[in-house]
């Protein structure tokens, strides 16, 4: 598991579009790296949707914005135009990344239930707005949110407790400001 003040996990990929990225000690701007959850699922297509909503925060404080998924190439390929992203989105479907940083699964869905049952029904109806996809993933993928500042320490980390979870974003806002 990660934590703050750790050096990131090696980080190297090729995004759909765009230039290879590689996160390191070389890395001269905070990067906020948000892990996802497939691109069909309606929690991730509204974590996007805030991200993409507000990527000009994070772009004027001088950070880029990073995305994980563990969607197929292929689907991501479609998707990203589609939806026009402007951040770098690297596919896992092997889950390599997730796994080096520790993200995990929800085992038994469990959390999500929880969620749902005190009061996450909000959250359910906010994803659904967004769509459903094909389930190109593992339904369980939890997401979470880091900032890596210059220099490749982490300066913020959030585990996803559900699969409902949704980015954390005036945190990592306040994280990458102060790296």
């Amino acid at each position: 598991m990660v934590s703050v003040g750790d050096i990131a996990p090696a980080l190297v990929g090729q995004p759909v579009f765009g230039l290879p990225v590689e996160l390191g000690a070389k890395q001269r701007h905070p990067v906020a790296v948000c892990f996802v959850r497939h691109l069909g699922s309606p929690f991730c297509r509204a974590a996007l949707a805030q991200l993409q909503a507000r990527y000009a925060e994070f772009d004027v404080v001088g950070a880029q914005v990073l995305v994980i998924t563990p969607s197929p190439f292929e689907v991501a390929t479609d998707f990203v135009p589609r939806h026009q992203l402007l951040f770098p989105v690297i596919c896992d479907p092997d889950r390599a990344h997730f796994e080096a940083w520790g993200v995990g699964l929800d085992r038994s869905l469990l959390s999500t239930v929880k969620t749902l049952a005190l009061g996450g029904l909000p959250e359910l109806a906010d994803g659904l707005s967004y769509g459903q996809g094909r389930v190109d993933g593992d339904p369980r993928q939890l997401p979470a949110w880091f900032v890596v500042g210059p220099g490749g320490r982490l300066r913020f980390v959030r585990l996803g407790a559900s699969v409902t979870e949704g980015p954390p974003i005036d945190a990592m806002l306040e994280a990458v400001c102060s790296a």
